[in-house]
């Protein structure tokens, strides 16, 4: 899943949300862009999205069920290019 985060998102909003994916047994990246922040959460556990999309902080949030989230065409419309 994917969580995009309110700009101004509070370090103990951030800790909270951390806390219950960490205890749902998810694995999480923080994603930083120039415009927006995101955790990209990855685990095997089904958890209701209802409770991630009500905490603070959170502005949106996207399941992804595709196998290959991350390069998933979904998400990723370039090709990969090795360098």
């Amino acid at each position: 899943m994917i969580i995009q985060l309110h700009k101004n998102i509070s370090t103990e909003d951030l800790q909270s949300i951390f806390k219950t994916l960490e205890s749902n047994q998810y694995s999480i990246t923080q994603v930083k862009t120039q415009f927006e922040n995101y955790l990209v959460c990855i685990g095997k556990q089904d958890l209701d999205i209802r409770i991630i999309g009500h905490l603070k902080g959170v502005k949106d949030i996207h399941r992804v069920s595709d196998n290959y989230k991350l390069v998933s065409r979904k998400w990723k419309t370039e090709n990969t290019k090795l360098i």
